[in-house]
């Protein structure tokens, strides 16, 4: 999502939380890629359709073993990460969230040309779980939940798949009725009704045979309950389970949901689980409730979507980063962001109220423009601008088997540590992601931020197909195209006079609708302090998301407003949200209604490119019908030597604008005054290196990814001085023009 516009509200920096329509991303193809990433994590023997050439057959001793007197071929299935085990929960998860996004947002594969590649991804997962398991009731079922051993694989082998030694240690380990799994079992019986769905039609065979294995499965969670981690005790280290309870829902759901057997969905529906805190491999509880409601319509299970999908929102229980991420968690945060976000445009599509459906529509977009690259830099490897180079991945880090003269290449530790670029490039694979502050460095031995993983794609693709996908994509209040690729966007200005009183209030307000749910607004003129109360009315926002300096607010439904009581030398602000913004309907000062002119700026406005700071999208900067969207300051330069950071400045109107600087170092700018001498004044920082008051901002960093944001009360003049590590240097921003007004 673009940091350029959220940026107002309040006389804070608040940044965007969603994706910028000038950030033009073919999902069609990004969808291709992603899919294209399951045939990286392949093991087994690889089909003749196989499309990476640095991949091969890989793990074949792979068992065979002996379990209820059947002979288990282990062979096959996906490696779970960078690593190469198979991991049993992960992995089924995985395949149960592609297999919905096959079933909610086909249209999308197809139009992407991905559904037989769809298919076959999910078919190599459940192939692989239907060898795993043996036995016909519940008391002789075994299955197999794990291959590899995690201090063998993590601690004594970086290499290729396919050397590994025909001796190491790859055990098998089983769960049975003495060693149980509900977690694991039900995950696998949900990842085997919905492939049964899959295939009904095109493979009806393989479909009836996944509902058996699933109701099996499902019968044995229920029959033997109890964390499969306590029965694999190898797995606590990287997937420790924390319940069962909300995968017996998931599977009852999906079993309900392929074979309408009303005792599946009573036993769905009663679960007591709550909203849900992160729809992973680990918790299902978001997954549960969406599913029901899109299947059912429970009002419960609405309700409890709803909630989940409220905490995830701005203004809800998580934390935003300052480039707008939902960051749940460090390790793995573009994957929890990009799952929740799948299911955001699942329920979008099953909800009535078409005003909510589009805030979760957008929102989704938002969460998946910035893993593509509304930052500056792509967070998928072979996409976008800045891709990650140096994905945590064994296979990709080692070079091609044998060189141009034929002569084999060993592949070992050092690969790890190799300052380069991966030599085979992991297409398609979604990285853990950064931190709660955007930071992110492209660094293989960086195994949280770095690594991939087959449950980071699965919902990622699945937000992908639904933004390809006319089902998914948000209706006429956002900026996509019936295709899902985000239109031509332009950045306009307007100017409307509120017409309910008749005396001046005498100030001007400066709007930024920044999407079809969110707007901020900075007040600042003549009547700002001096003890006057001012109040603005508006229609259709949901919710006062952000207040600033303000005393009260009141309001819900149709009419909302806010009480601005403010004193000597404030500017005030704030940001509304949850609805398509028509505009304020009434000023009030002093329990007055009055007249002022409102400056309306609907802004796509991106960072611009610079070798110092995160490069942006290939898509161009927005245009716009009322001024530039991009120009160059005036500036007063102390040195010819061009300055290593990149400044952005958006204005909005004649009375504030923000800017935030980009770079690594002891960074120092400071702005230029007006005419007569005033010079502007930092009202808010995101970072506490920008003191408020102060005509200048510092930022210093080891980190090229930090930055510091801040909004600036008075008028933009250009820049004074700037230096990098106390040496003087030129800085050129980059200058984003919003709404200009005059007070009327």
């Amino acid at each position: 999502m673009r940091l350029a516009v959220h940026l107002v509200c309040g006389g804070l920096l608040l940044l965007s939380f969603v994706s910028t329509a000038a950030a033009q991303y073919d999902y069609s193809d990004v969808l291709g890629k992603a899919i294209l990433f399951y045939e990286a994590q392949r093991s087994g023997p690889l089909p003749s359709s196989n499309r990476l050439p640095w991949r091969g057959d890989s793990a074949l001793n792979d068992a065979p073993i002996e379990a209820t007197g059947q002979v288990l071929d282990l062979t096959g299935g996906y490696y779970d990460a960078g690593d190469l085990i198979k991991f049993g929960l992960p992995m089924a998860q995985s395949m149960t969230t592609l297999a919905l996004g096959l079933i909610e947002f086909e249209d999308g594969y197809v139009a992407a040309g991905q559904l037989g590649y769809g298919r076959a991804a999910l078919k190599w997962g459940t192939d692989y779980f239907l060898k795993c398991l043996s036995g016909t009731t519940p008391e002789t079922v075994q299955f197999v939940g794990q291959v590899g051993n995690v201090d063998q694989d993590h601690n004594n082998y970086w290499g290729r798949p396919e050397d590994l030694p025909d001796t190491f240690f790859r055990p098998a380990y089983i769960l049975n009725a003495a060693n149980p799994g509900a977690d694991l079992a039900g995950e696998t019986a949900a990842a085997l009704a919905a492939a049964a769905i899959v295939f009904e039609t095109s493979d009806p065979s393989y479909a009836t045979q996944c509902l058996n294995a699933a109701t099996l499965l499902y019968q044995f969670a229920v029959q033997y309950p109890g964390l499969y981690s306590d029965s694999i005790t190898d797995a606590q280290g990287p997937y420790t389970s924390r319940g069962y309870t909300d995968e017996l829902a998931w599977a009852a759901a999906w079993l309900y949901r392929a074979t309408n057997d009303n005792a599946y969905l009573t036993a769905a529906l009663q679960n007591n689980l709550d909203q849900g805190w992160g729809f992973s491999w680990d918790e299902k509880n978001a997954g549960v409730h969406v599913l029901l409601a899109a299947i059912t319509q429970d009002q419960t299970s609405l309700s409890k979507a709803n909630q989940y999908f409220a905490d995830w929102l701005p203004g809800g229980a998580l934390t935003y980063t300052p480039l707008g991420l939902a960051w749940r968690l460090q390790w793995g945060s573009l994957r929890y962001a990009a799952n929740t976000a799948f299911l955001a445009l699942v329920h979008s599509k099953h909800v009535d109220d078409q005003a909510w459906s589009n805030t979760l529509r957008t929102w989704a977009q938002g969460q998946i423009g910035y893993m593509l690259g509304d930052t500056g830099r792509s967070f998928v490897v072979g996409y976008g601008v800045n891709p990650p180079q140096q994905p945590h991945h064994k296979a990709a880090s080692c070079p091609d088997r044998l060189d141009s003269n034929g002569n084999y290449q060993p592949c070992s530790w050092e690969a790890l540590s190799n300052p380069n670029p991966n030599p085979q490039v992991l297409t398609g694979a979604l990285v853990g992601g950064p931190g709660s502050n955007d930071q992110y460095v492209d660094n293989r031995q960086d195994y949280i931020a770095n690594e991939v993983a087959c449950d980071y794609n699965a919902g990622f693709a699945g937000a992908l197909a639904a933004l390809v996908s006319t089902d998914g994509t948000p209706s006429t209040q956002d900026t996509t195209t019936d295709s899902g690729n985000p239109s031509s966007s332009t950045t306009t200005s307007t100017t409307t006079t509120t017409t309910a009183g008749s005396a001046d209030c005498g100030f001007v307000l400066d709007e930024l609708v920044t999407s079809s749910w969110n707007s901020g607004f900075v007040i600042d003129g003549l009547n700002v302090g001096n003890g006057n109360t001012i109040k603005l009315t508006w229609n259709a926002p949901r919710s006062i998301v952000n207040v600033w300096n303000a005393a009260t607010q009141s309001g819900t439904g149709a009419s909302q407003s806010i009480v601005l009581l403010q004193t000597a030398g404030s500017v005030f602000g704030f940001q509304a949200g949850g609805g398509a913004y028509p505009g304020v309907s009434s000023i009030e000062i002093n329990g007055q209604e009055c007249l002022a002119v409102t400056t309306t700026a609907a802004t796509t406005a991106a960072p611009a490119t610079t070798t110092a700071a995160p490069a942006t999208t290939t898509a161009a900067p927005a245009t716009t019908t009322a001024a530039p969207a991009t120009t160059t300051a005036a500036l007063v330069t102390t040195s010819e030597n061009q300055c290593p950071f990149t400044v952005e400045v958006y204005l909005f109107g004649d009375h504030s604008f923000a800017a935030r600087v980009y770079g690594s170092g002891d960074i120092a700018l400071a702005w230029q005054a007006a005419t007569d001498g005033t010079l502007p004044k930092v009202v808010h920082s995101l970072s506490s290196q920008a003191s408020v008051g102060s005509s200048s901002v510092s930022l210093s960093s080891s980190s090229s990814s930090s930055d510091v944001a801040v909004m600036v009360t008075g008028s933009y003049n250009g820049v004074a001085s700037a230096s990098h590590n106390a040496v003087a240097c030129s800085a050129q921003p980059h200058v984003h023009v919003g709404g200009q007004g005059q007070i009327s």
